[in-house]
Parts: C-alpha cells; sequence; structure tokens
C-alpha cells in the first residue's frame, strides 16, 4: 500500500514526465492576480531548440509575443543580463513567459545564482507597479547538468539544485515528452519481463487456461503471448491459492 502511494505520488501528482507538463501542472494550480511563478529545472537532456520552444507556447498557451528565452552564457556582464531581461517584466493584460537556459550549469554555479537575484530584483519592481487586472510574468530556469560526477578538486563544478523561498525547484531527466512507442518507467514497473528486453512493437494476446487442482489447492495458470515482428514469446503467471 505504502508502495502505491509513493509511486502515485511520483508518476501522477509532481508532474514531471516532462517540461511541457511541468509547466501545465503549476500554471494551473497557480494562483491568479499573484506575482507569478519562479521555477527551476535541473536536467541531463539538451536545452531547448527554438523550434521546442515554440512548442512549448503554444501547449501551454502563451502567445509566443510574450515569451522570451535567452541562453545565460551570452551576457558578458550583469548589466547586459539586467537590460534584456527587464522587458519581460513590463505590464500586459496577458501573463508573461521568461526563460533562461544555462549549459553545462555545474560549471556556472556563481553565475546562475547572480541572474537568480537579478530576475528576483527585477521582478520585484516590477510587481509594485503591477495593477490587479495586469498579467505578471512567470520565470522558468531550465539548467543542464551532466550525468557522471564533476572533478572534486574544481571548486567551481558545486551547484546547489534546490531553492528556498519562492522557488519552485525540480529534477526532469529529460525535459521532452517520451517518445509514443518508449517505454515509461511507470510502465515498466507493471510490464512482463519479456516486454522489457524486446525494444520493438509488440501485440499481446492473453488467456487464462483452466485451473488444475493439486494436493487441494487450485492452480491458476495465465499465458500471456508476445509477437515481436512474427516471433511468438510466452509468458506463464502461476498462482496458487
Amino acid at each position: 500500500e505504502e508502495a502505491e502511494e509513493l509511486s502515485e505520488m511520483y508518476f501522477s501528482e509532481q508532474c514531471h514526465g516532462s517540461i511541457v507538463q511541468f509547466l501545465q501542472h503549476h500554471l494551473q494550480t497557480h494562483t491568479a492576480n499573484s506575482d507569478g511563478l519562479l521555477i527551476q529545472v535541473t536536467t541531463h537532456s539538451h536545452l531547448l531548440s527554438n523550434v521546442e520552444l515554440t512548442q512549448l507556447y503554444q501547449c501551454i498557451e502563451i502567445k509566443e509575443n510574450l515569451a522570451s528565452c535567452f541562453l545565460l552564457q551570452e551576457f558578458d556582464t550583469e548589466l547586459d543580463f539586467s537590460n534584456k531581461v527587464s522587458p519581460a517584466f513590463s505590464h500586459e493584460a496577458r501573463d508573461k513567459l521568461l526563460i533562461i537556459q544555462c549549459d553545462s550549469g555545474h560549471l556556472y554555479g556563481d553565475l546562475i545564482a547572480c541572474a537568480r537575484y537579478r530576475v528576483d530584483d527585477e521582478r520585484e519592481k516590477a510587481n509594485l507597479q503591477r495593477r490587479p487586472e495586469q498579467g505578471t510574468t512567470h520565470v522558468l530556469f531550465i539548467i543542464h547538468l551532466p550525468r557522471r560526477g564533476v572533478d572534486k578538486d574544481k571548486e567551481s563544478s558545486s551547484f546547489v539544485g534546490f531553492q528556498g523561498g519562492a522557488w519552485i525547484s525540480a529534477h526532469i531527466d529529460d525535459i521532452r515528452a517520451p517518445a509514443k512507442a518508449a517505454l515509461t518507467l511507470d510502465e515498466a514497473l507493471s510490464a512482463p519481463i519479456s516486454e522489457l528486453f524486446y525494444n520493438m512493437p509488440f501485440t499481446s494476446k492473453r488467456r487464462v487456461l483452466e485451473p488444475v487442482s493439486r494436493t487441494g489447492n487450485e492452480l491458476e495458470v495465465e499465458e500471456q503471448r508476445y509477437e515481436f515482428n512474427g516471433l511468438e514469446v510466452e509468458d506463464i503467471e502461476m498462482n496458487v491459492e
């Protein structure tokens, strides 16, 4: 029972199957007329391309002209960064979205912290002048981290992935939605072992065989057949009652 509750919490309630799912969940639960979301997501996958960003805006129903995306490494000074992101906090009738992406974030911990500070400052100044009927600006940091550990001797390699205060922090291994043919982790937990060894489409045929009595116990045999490119693989499950 506890395992089922934890599984439900991880796979359903936390909504971190992709960056789109994660954003949709928090935007739907976000309180209207508040100060806007502050989100930091770390990931092992590549950063979003321009095409993927356009698709993201469409999925969360934010107009492209109300969204901005910058790569953190493209700024030379703190002033350059502030001047670039400041227009994202200008007041509009609808909500806006500011995305800051950072590659190899484990090497830029101080730069990311500085960027968050500047975003907090610009956001606070804008919210002081915002009227209730105006929209707000949601901020999303997407930070790429390597899968392998980094050199412990390098002080610049330290990175704090979770923030406090108003920031929502999460880690999503792959910020892109899984392909339809891919087997997700929650599906793998309930899949037969044969499915895990074959990375190809399959069809399933299940039938329950007649129960057999053995020494007073009823033996229920369940046979499951899978077809992989014309080859049949059988799984047989036996439950003794």
